[in-house]
């Protein structure tokens, strides 16, 4: 199945794809995951962009390439920047937490999986000028918004990142 990333309203439901809360996709081997391997990047970055949505509904399961094989696919990121309505003053930062995780998390192979996440988590002023210049026009923001967002994301800290990690650590089965 081929999957665009980008900004959709909505997307159809396809058979076989399965939302991780299925009891099809509980009971699925890991060695059937061919990403299992990338769920604490998945943790590591629902932190970074202080998604605090995470569930089921929005964590796929999905089959790729012609083969009995699935990979994890990520979606509605609406509750990112602390909440679907956020508003940023100048300076602010954003909290820094874990949300639910409905993955499989046997592709943890300990601390080593969330430090190297998040050692790949940071933003230079040019990465977020690319990225918000990619938003849909509708969701332009006022010179002072667009500020306050670049400054909160440029100024996320990996340290405080593996803080909110290890503080979660119970909910990761003991892997940190």
């Amino acid at each position: 199945m081929d999957l665009l990333p980008g900004p959709f309203f909505a997307t159809l439901k396809h058979d076989g794809v399965y939302d991780v809360g299925d009891g099809m996709a509980k009971a699925m081997n890991s060695e059937k995951i061919s990403n299992v391997k990338e769920v604490a990047d998945f943790i590591v970055f629902d932190v970074f962009v202080c998604n605090n949505d995470r569930n089921y509904g929005n964590s796929m399961l999905v089959p790729f390439n012609g083969s009995r094989k699935f990979k994890y696919v990520l979606l509605d990121h609406g509750y990112c920047f602390d909440g679907p309505c956020w508003h940023l003053a100048e300076g602010q930062d954003l909290p820094y937490r874990t949300s639910f995780v409905p993955w499989k998390t046997d592709g943890i192979v300990g601390e080593s999986s969330f430090k190297n996440a998040a050692d790949r988590m940071s933003l230079t002023d040019a990465d977020m000028d690319s990225l918000l210049a990619s938003m849909p026009r509708e969701w332009r923001l006022e010179d002072a918004e667009y500020a306050n967002l670049k400054y909160a994301m440029t100024n996320r800290s990996k340290e405080i990142i593996m803080e909110a990690i290890y503080e979660s650590g119970a909910q990761f089965g003991g892997l940190i």
